[in-house]
């Protein structure tokens, strides 16, 4: 494929990710005229029909919505051949990108990245959900960081581990004790706010909890961290006192399945 359709095709994703032909244009900095006239050309290139006027907003048909898959997987490859080409040129990694969730990339990556020089690559970070880390990987990302290995041809390093964080009331038994590490049987009798399925270690912490043979009296589910500190418990844990608030002790937040680590609220 030529240059220029390799071009035309960077230039349909940008159409399809702005919605519009003149934000689409605005992101690329061309003209927005010259920008219809590529997806025309395009268009008349493959002898299909891509988008359809809804308003001032463009919608993709049904060939266009096909052809997205398929065209950021080439772009995609299209960007890794440009830099693997160019880190064959001058011997050095310029740029990674890095696919990963968002918990992840606040926690993990973004502290990483903080600490690189002039002279290291430039990490791009990426932020998919879990379950679609291949398809990241598929489609431009150079790795990826996940809470579990991935199946298939990818391969996996154990990068290290992480330890649950039991979020308590500084006035739980717990920290009135002075206790800083317990494992996780400790904590069988206690209310508990978890992610939500939708986070890949909320997997990992039911295995962990299944392994130990204990199960959690009550159960809440939220994925927004902040709303799990604010949280009321679900039920107040058998043989613990009220806090101050008569509400039972602030409810655990776990996120990882190795020990659990408690600090105060």
């Amino acid at each position: 494929m030529a240059e220029m359709s390799f071009r035309r095709v960077k230039y349909f994703l940008a159409a399809v990710d702005a919605e519009t032909m003149t934000a689409a244009a605005q992101s690329l900095r061309m003209a927005q005229p010259a920008l219809s006239r590529q997806i025309k050309l395009f268009e008349q290139d493959l002898g299909l029909t891509l988008f359809r006027p809804k308003g001032n907003r463009l919608v993709l048909t049904t060939a266009g919505e096909r052809l997205v898959p398929m065209a950021r997987r080439l772009m995609g490859e299209v960007d890794r051949f440009e830099r693997g080409a160019a880190t064959l040129s001058t011997g050095r990694v310029s740029t990674l990108t890095v696919g990963t969730t968002e918990a992840t990339l606040r926690n993990l990556l973004a502290p990483f990245i903080a600490t690189l020089g002039p002279d290291d690559p430039v990490v791009n970070a990426r932020t998919v959900i879990q379950a679609n880390i291949p398809v990241a990987l598929r489609e431009g990302c150079d790795a990826a960081i996940s809470t579990a290995p991935m199946q298939g041809e990818l391969v996996s390093e154990l990068l290290g581990s992480a330890p649950i964080y039991a979020c308590v009331s500084a006035r739980h038994p717990m920290a009135l004790a002075g206790v800083v590490e317990a494992p996780i049987e400790d904590f069988a009798d206690h209310a508990v706010v978890l992610p939500t399925h939708r986070n890949a270690s909320r997997y990992l912490l039911d295995f962990a909890v299944s392994a130990a043979g204990i199960r959690f009296p009550s159960v809440m589910e939220s994925d927004d961290g902040q709303a799990i500190m604010r949280s009321p418990p679900p039920g107040p844990p058998r043989d613990s006192p009220p806090n101050s608030r008569g509400s039972g002790p602030t409810p655990f937040a776990f996120w990882s399945p190795r020990c659990a680590v408690l600090t105060d609220s």
